[in-house]
């Protein structure tokens, strides 16, 4: 059929077909690929957004499992616990009331109230008296904080005193505030205590109408509520943390509620079940990411969430959020219940209504976790990447999803870009096709015409050029043919005479060329000679390549390197004795073999990727590189070996050479030197943790050495013993200096352990540079030389540890002073830019001895002086400036020198304006310092007590002389517990609380004193061994002080937070005790002590304390403890606690301590006299 065809036809449908074939087949191609590539792309970003979402969702639930652990082994809980238990048990017998006047006092609540707004969420009518509990106990208690309580629906929790004079109500005025903060701080929508035995909630922070029920036989007994108290009550395990699942909740006006709860103990027995109502709000924030889903890669229709068992959604849809109405009429085109869209439209969610049934969600809550494409909850078809949430007994299904059109969005376009693209191709692609087979034609056809004149015999026409191409040529051709046709015509009667006369002549001619032929015969037979000898000269050159090939093969032979030649198949060519060697195989087994068979698996599929991939000459991963591979034996044993590979052409063949070496060995080395420094690097932690726990150890003898050494000092000035005070003032000096080189050790050992902490505030720093500058006047003046300031007038506002900013600048004008003599050192600051980044530039120059160039590099290392005469001639142990490049670098900061040996140095360290933390904690708590705390200067005509709280016989001791020296009362006590009791009895107006005491330590009995309402408001100073001033304010300290106590800093808490009186000094130290004791007293105050919190616990209760010193860790009851129950007394709750602790708080003793104490002082770090000074001013004593 297509042979019939002319050849224009022919032409124009050849060019259509290949031009529309190779269009539409580039185009499908393109198509399908950039579709591929685009859904791949999309399944990854999805996948990533669900993984991410299901790790914040189990972070999030971890938390509020520690959370909840914590509260139930809290003391405080399980006091309130039973406390409340007591209260609903007896208040029917306290209060007489007609159970007619109950009842109708709920009924009018129910249905005025409660009723109407369950209604109207649910769109169904309910009952009031099917919500009424039955119990007299339970219509008492919400009949006087429900219906009786004057706050509107959803502030009944506001209320702290029914003003009924119960025991209840005595219980709930003391814990419901609180709770109820507690509630705030962490977000939860209610928290409830359950009676263990009965199943009554006995105490609920927000007073709906499950508050006061029977969650056994109760209305609400078949709840999800009820559910989590039951699987909480069963367990005997006080680690044991249950979570049921989102439901409607009727109390909750049928708003989806999930409740997480834990039994609550005392001692060994099983007390309640404490259950938190969890917001659901928290869930809904992560899944929406707050509703910034372009913020995490979800467009304009991309969303995750959370699918229950139910398969109903447990967090809101993002449709619902941003098109209420839109949603509404999408879910019910696909056959969304009439009853379902009234609950989402009244309620306003999706949470626990939604049905999501589709294959995704299916597939998630069996485990499997993938992606697909299929419709989702709107009938709309999406990319959805899925798996499981299984997470304490839920199982949930996660789906991270975004729309099939706006996923393919940018892939449409390209395809319709593609189709018009094509479209115009083709049509073009036909007028040019239908052009040429015109232009070709037409000549030809012209051309044919021509030639049937010719065949017809006609010679005279002449014949036209059609064309200028090779057609044009050929009726050019055509036309010299007919000229000449017609020429031969006439000239052949001419020929024919002459063709005899010629073949005469050619007779003669060939007669003659057959006697030239002979003589050429002769001459080709001397020339083969000549090529015999030439084919003997080609045979010899064959020889000696021969020759070279088998040297070259002789030399691979005996490489010490495996050498392996394959083709590009990988097949094996050549096998060297050095790869026999290596690989145990002869050359002739392996000849002809795949390459495969010497390596293992894995790697094998990677070689025959890269055989496949390879372009020679190009760019390569293998070739022409060294690799390191593994190898494998005939045995199948594997070894590691070293691969470079070549590749080259014989005879237009593809090979590649394999060069192997075996480096086990090497190997072997490598893992040598990293174990040994595996084994440095744990011998340098196993140093700091070491030097550590020494310097705490050394650091409390230290407080008493120093602390009664400044006291005898004292004492010895008064009495005019003048040639002791010397000596004592050099024993008080070389302690200071060993407590200096101690601190030192700890804090290079704290840095290298990675346990050295910013505490971040803000300050002026030219008032710290005045600070330092007349702290160093004295040492400065030792060696007659000059200090002066140059401080910039456009300083701004720093925020940085102002402590660490304080020890750099003291550890570097230390460091001048001491290698400067009659000269000047002078301390500058000004403020500069860098990056446009705001930072401080700080400056210490001096003109002593300079540096040598050569040693500037290393001053700044640990131990590293200039010289050894450097040490012998100054002292020292060169850890001073290792510490203030440390703290440069911790504050984003750095430091560095300009020197001239013989003329001075500079010391030049910049930091950020602001600094921040490379680790921010998420929730840090409210800091407070002794500057930020308001003064409270009453008339200093009043004498008040400060109990001291520390085990420590000689810390008592130095705390009770330098606070007796300013005029205090001081009351000391050895433990926490019976500083609680002195806190209680005689109200101190400050507390100074030890940390580390036995049995019960200061984290404790501050926890007791800031429950008790009798101590809660007094101002707490922790004093011990180890500070930490932003540990201590977040706690609730007001100040915290380190022992040794530095005794003008003492006065200055002492002062500030608590007017003269009687104190309570809680510690279980005796030196502490003694130095607290007499202290206070020096000041005006009465002391009373105790060793631990129990003790001083007693103490306060048989004594009216005006103030407390508290150490933290302390035998029997701790601070803590002591402060828990301190401010759970009624007398306690205003008494001011001052902790002095030396130990290093965590985050949640941060928590307990802030605004339960008024000071926080490190042991090792306040002297007496700064106690004192601390109290003097806090009670307006000068």
């Amino acid at each position: 059929m297509f042979g019939s065809f002319k050849i224009g036809t022919k032409l124009l449908l050849v060019t259509v077909i290949i031009t529309v074939v190779v269009i539409l087949v580039n185009g499908l191609y393109s198509s399908s690929s950039i579709r591929d590539t685009v859904k791949e792309q999309t399944f990854a970003k999805l996948t990533a957004v669900r993984e991410m979402k299901a790790q914040q969702i189990e972070d999030y639930f971890e938390q509020i499992s520690n959370q909840i652990l914590t509260f139930s082994e809290n003391k405080m809980i399980i006091s309130a616990m039973a406390e409340f238990t007591q209260g609903f048990n007896t208040i029917d017998s306290e209060i007489n009331k007609d159970e007619q006047t109950l009842q109708s006092s709920l009924e009018n609540y129910y249905q005025q109230e409660f009723v109407p707004r369950l209604n109207k969420a649910e769109q169904t009518k309910f009952s009031a008296k099917e919500y009424i509990p039955q119990q007299q106990n339970s219509k008492l208690l919400q009949s006087l904080f429900i219906a009786n309580n004057a706050n509107k629906t959803g502030e009944k929790h506001l209320l702290d005193n029914a003003n009924n004079g119960s025991s209840y109500e005595d219980t709930h005025q003391r814990y419901h505030q609180t709770i109820r903060s507690y509630l705030e701080k962490f977000h939860y929508y209610d928290i409830f205590l359950v009676d263990a035995k009965t199943g009554n909630i006995v105490y609920s922070v927000f007073k709906e109408i499950d508050y006061a029920t029977n969650l056994i036989n109760g209305p609400h007994k078949d709840s999800n509520i009820a559910q989590v108290f039951q699987l909480a009550n069963k367990s005997n395990d006080k680690d044991f943390v249950k979570i049921v699942d989102f439901s409607p909740y009727i109390p909750s006006y049928y708003a989806p509620a999930a409740f997480i709860a834990s039994p609550i103990f005392s001692g060994n027995e099983k007390i309640g079940v404490l259950i938190f109502q969890m917001p659901i709000d928290r869930i809904n924030d992560i899944m929406t990411n707050k509703k910034s889903w372009n913020k995490v890669g979800l467009g304009v229709s991309g969303e995750t969430y959370i699918v229950g068992e139910d398969l109903t959604l447990r967090n809101q849809s993002r449709f619902l959020i941003e098109d209420k109405s839109n949603y509404l009429a999408m879910i019910k085109a696909i056959g969304t219940d009439e009853k379902t869209l009234r609950s989402i439209e009244s309620l306003n969610t999706s949470i626990g209504l939604q049905r999501v049934d589709t294959q995704g969600t299916n597939a998630a809550l069996t485990g499997i976790s993938s992606t697909a494409i299929f419709d989702d909850y709107r009938g709309v078809s999406v990319l959805s990447a899925f798996g499981l949430l299984d997470i304490n007994g839920l199982h949930w299904a996660i789906m991270s999803e975004i729309d099939e059109a706006e996923a393919f969005q940018s892939y449409s376009k390209l395809r319709d870009q593609v189709i018009m693209l094509s479209s115009v191709l083709i049509a073009l692609a036909i007028y040019i096709s239908y052009y040429l087979s015109i232009s070709l034609t037409r000549p030809l056809r012209k051309l044919e015409h021509s030639a049937e004149l010719l065949t017809s015999g006609d010679l005279e026409t002449k014949i036209e050029r059609v064309s200028n191409d090779e057609i044009g040529d050929l009726s050019t051709n055509f036309e010299n043919m007919r000229l000449a046709l017609k020429k031969s015509f006439l000239d052949v009667e001419h020929k024919k005479e002459e063709l005899e006369v010629r073949v005469k002549e050619r007779t003669q001619a060939l007669n003659k060329i057959l006697a030239e032929q002979e003589q050429q015969n002769l001459l080709l037979g001397q020339q083969n000679v000549e090529l015999e000898t030439i084919q003997e000269d080609l045979l010899k050159s064959r020889q000696a390549i021969e020759n070279s090939e088998q040297r070259v093969a002789t030399i691979i032979q005996s490489s010490p390197d495996g050498i392996i030649t394959i083709d590009k198949k990988g097949t094996i060519l050549s096998f060297n004795y050095s790869a026999e060697k290596l690989f145990g195989y002869q050359s002739d087994e392996i000849i002809d073999k795949n390459l495969k068979i010497l390596m293992p698996k894995s790697i094998a599929l990677e070689h025959d990727y890269y055989l496949e991939k390879y372009i020679p000459n190009s760019e390569s991963t293998i070739v022409g590189k060294s690799r390191e591979l593994v190898g494998q034996r005939k045995d199948s044993s594997q070894f590691p070996l070293e691969l470079k590979v070549e590749s080259v052409f014989i005879d237009d063949e593809l090979m590649y050479i394999g060069q192997i070496r075996d480096i086990t060995e090497q190997k072997q080395l490598q893992q040598d030197v990293q174990n040994a420094l595996d084994a440095a690097q744990k011998a340098s932690q196993a140093k700091s943790g070491f030097l550590a726990n020494m310097s705490h150890e050394l650091r409390t003898p230290m407080n008493a050495i120093i602390g009664y050494s400044e006291m005898l000092a004292e004492d010895a000035e008064e009495d005019g013993l003048d040639d002791m005070l010397d000596d004592l003032n050099k024993i008080t000096a070389a302690g200071k200096h060993l407590l200096s080189l101690i601190n030192d050790v700890l804090d290079i050992s704290k840095i290298e352990a990675g346990r050295m902490d910013l505490y971040l505030e803000d300050f002026t720093l030219g008032e710290v540079i005045i600070d330092v500058a007349s702290t160093a006047q004295s040492l400065v003046g030792k060696n007659n030389n000059k200090l002066t300031t140059n401080i910039s007038d456009d300083l701004e506002l720093m925020h940085a540890d102002v402590t660490k900013v304080r020890q750099i600048l003291f550890n570097l004008v230390s460091n001048s002073a001491k290698f400067t003599t009659d000269g000047e050192i002078t301390i500058s600051a000004e403020s500069i830019y860098q990056a446009g980044e705001p930072r401080v530039k700080i400056s210490v120059a001096d003109t002593g001895i300079g540096i040598p160039a050569n040693k500037i590099e290393t001053i700044f290392e640990e131990f590293s002086q200039a010289d050894e005469s450097t040490t012998r001639n100054y002292g020292g142990t060169g850890l001073g400036l290792a510490l203030v490049k440390k703290f440069c670098e911790m504050m984003g900061g750095t430091i560095y020198i300009e020197s001239a040996e013989g003329k001075g140095s500079t010391f030049i360290f910049e930091l950020p304006t602001r600094v921040i933390k490379q680790d921010e904690e998420l929730e840090s708590a409210p800091q407070q310092t002794l500057n930020q705390v308001t003064e409270n200067r009453l008339d200093s005509s009043l004498l008040k007590d400060v109990l001291v709280i520390d085990d420590d016989p000689q810390a008592r001791d130095l705390l009770k002389r330098n606070l007796e020296i300013e005029g205090y009362s001081v009351i000391t006590i050895d433990n926490g517990k019976d500083g609680i009791e002195l806190a209680k009895k005689y109200h101190p107006s400050l507390i100074t609380l030890d940390i580390m005491m036995p049995e019960m330590d200061g984290w404790e009995v501050l926890r007791a004193l800031k429950a008790e309402s009798k101590t809660k408001d007094i101002p707490v100073v922790m004093i011990s061994i180890v500070g930490d001033k932003a540990i201590g304010a977040s706690l609730g300290a007001v100040e915290h002080l380190s022992k040794p106590v530095d005794r003008n800093l003492l006065k200055e808490v002492v002062l500030k937070f608590a007017t003269r009186g009687k104190a309570l000094v809680i510690d279980d130290e005796q030196n502490s005790l003694d130095i607290a004791e007499k202290s206070l007293s020096s000041i005006g105050w009465k002391t009373v002590t105790a060793v631990n919190g129990q003790d001083g616990l007693e103490k306060f209760s048989a004594n009216k304390v005006d103030l407390i010193l508290l150490d933290i860790m302390m035998p029997v009851m701790d601070g803590f403890e002591f402060l828990t129950q301190l401010r759970a007394l009624p007398k306690g709750r205003d008494v001011p606690v001052i902790v002095l602790t030396a130990k290093d708080l965590s985050d949640d003793e941060k928590l307990i301590l802030n605004g339960n104490v008024e000071h926080v002082f490190s042991k090792e770090e306040t002297s007496v006299e700064q106690l004192v000074a601390d109290i003097n001013e806090q009670f307006g004593k000068r």
